[in-house]
């Protein structure tokens, strides 16, 4: 991890004095057991910053928390970096992100990236991977089922992804007319607002995507999205009890488990898409769910400019099912609370480039 320049807020001193924008970077040594050991330049492997303030509170000082303030405290990004070796020599790396407007000084996203390209550590073997998709992806059919408490369902053709897509449409096409917007689009084997296949018992289905829109890093604004280095939002599509699909927007939230003693994301929207047209479900076989979303309500906050303003990082469709509505429970405004999900079917994640 290297931050990018910024402020020292600890005056005592240690690694928990950094307090700035926080990247992932990769780099490593063809000569390890040699008299005079190497590395290469290391090099950006998050795409995009994974933290903004500071990062450490168990090394050092214990300084931690926000500028000025050395009595709080964060490890937000934990201890959860791994390393391991592919079959190519390439690096996997898997570790964690908390880009979020409302949640980024208690919770974080598993990510996952796999070197594409270069040397790797095996002699005579070149390092290999997928490219980032741009602008959409797709998924294999038939694999869509509930994995819970050592059961498992049948396929359910409704929440089984088949692809997706993001687009910004000219704003004369959007939903509603002369409103610039960004489509979200999904795919399904067979759209239909079917109860869930045996033994998954919840009412409630969702097709949701998510993306990442980090601050940029000259950012010096006290605004949330600054603060917390930029926002996780999302849109989805909801049946509740085989009811009438609607659309929602939103960003995500935290919900304390077992008696507040941890914390787990979850996706409560908090405005619905009501604009007519703007939410379209075509149901039946290779059924779709599009959704034009204002752009207004997926930017950051007003004087915070986007890391890229033409690109959204990590974009990931997925499917669940829930107990009730995923906005039941939640506090509007505080990125806490919300209704726990079973995650039926998820793509591999996409960049979106306008």
């Amino acid at each position: 991890m290297f931050a990018s320049p910024g402020e020292d807020n600890c005056t005592k001193g240690g690694p928990d004095s950094a307090y700035g924008f926080w990247s992932l970077y990769f780099t490593q040594t063809l000569n390890g057991h040699s008299g005079t050991v190497t590395f290469s330049t290391p090099v950006v492997a998050s795409e995009h910053p994974v933290r903004h303030g500071t990062i450490q509170t168990i090394i050092g000082d214990q300084c931690g928390g926000l500028p000025n303030n050395e009595t709080a405290t964060n490890r937000t990004l934990g201890d959860f970096f791994q390393l391991r070796i592919g079959k190519n020599g390439e690096a996997k790396i898997s570790y964690a992100d908390s880009t979020s407007l409302l949640n980024s000084l208690l919770g974080t996203h598993a990510m996952f990236v796999s070197q594409n390209g270069g040397s790797g550590v095996y002699t005579g073997v070149s390092a290999k991977g997928d490219a980032i998709l741009l602008n959409s992806t797709t998924d294999a059919a038939k694999d869509a089922t509930y994995d819970a408490a050592g059961l498992s369902s049948a396929n359910m053709p409704n929440l089984d992804i088949l692809g997706s897509s993001t687009t910004w449409p000219k704003s004369a096409a959007c939903h509603p007319a002369n409103t610039p917007c960004l489509r979200v689009s999904m795919k399904v084997s067979n759209l239909t607002t079917a109860a869930p296949a045996s033994p998954d018992t919840d009412s409630d289905l969702v097709w949701l995507t998510q993306w990442l829109v980090p601050a940029a890093t000259s950012c010096t604004s006290t605004a949330p999205s600054c603060a917390n280095g930029g926002a996780n939002f999302m849109v989805y599509a909801e049946s509740n009890g085989g009811g009438a699909i609607q659309c929602y927007i939103g960003q995500s939230s935290l919900l304390p488990i077992n008696g507040a003693l941890g914390l787990t994301i979850v996706y409560p929207g908090t405005a619905q898409i009501t604009a007519p047209g703007a939410c379209a479900a075509v149901q039946g076989m290779n059924g779709t769910i599009t959704i034009d979303v204002p752009l207004s309500q997926v930017s950051l906050d007003a004087g915070v400019t986007p890391f890229n303003s033409t690109r959204l990082y990590s974009v990931t469709p997925s499917t669940m099912t829930l107990p009730q509505p995923a906005n039941t429970i939640f506090i509007a405004g505080s990125g806490i609370l919300g209704v726990p999900f079973n995650l039926i079917d998820v793509a591999r994640g996409y960049d979106a480039k306008q």
